[in-house]
């Protein structure tokens, strides 16, 4: 029996590579997750880091990959975040930290562009956005940032 997609083993790769790749201090979550731990340094698959937004995690589409061959091809978008707070209002240098810990998971899938799927897979960061907030409790940076994934099943 063929999967009818790769979405739950691309997440399950996602959080695993970002785990190995990062050092032991940065969380990582599979989705969004509620803790009262004051963590600095956290990456979630799965979320864009918005208590607010609509929770979307992936997007998908699947195409026929020639009449009769009975494979797919899929198109798979899966939203991630990286957020950094520091308890001071230095902007600059948690921002810094953020983008040298995103450099780390970017590299990451650039070591490993197929991330052990079968060929063809292709994993990639292709798009982001970067948000700044200053509040009483001190900066946070986030990171909302897209992998995308082009395979067939």
């Amino acid at each position: 029996m063929t999967t009818p997609s790769r979405v739950p083993a691309v997440l399950d790769r996602l959080v695993a590579t970002f785990t190995t790749a990062l050092p032991a201090s940065v969380a990582v979550h599979d989705g969004p997750t509620v803790t009262a731990d004051p963590l600095q340094d956290v990456v979630c698959v799965g979320w864009d880091g918005d208590d607010d937004g609509d929770g979307q995690a992936v997007e998908w589409t699947q195409e026929w990959a020639g009449l009769g061959a009975g494979r797919k091809d899929e198109s798979i978008d899966v939203t991630c975040v990286l957020i950094c707070w520091d308890g001071d209002a230095d902007v600059r240098a948690t921002r810094a930290r953020a983008y040298e810990l995103f450099a780390t998971l970017e590299a990451a899938l650039r070591a490993d562009p197929g991330q052990g799927f079968a060929s063809p897979t292709t994993v990639a960061v292709t798009g982001g956005r970067l948000h700044q907030e200053q509040t009483a409790d001190g900066v946070e940076v986030r990171l909302p940032f897209t992998v995308s994934i082009v395979t067939r099943i």
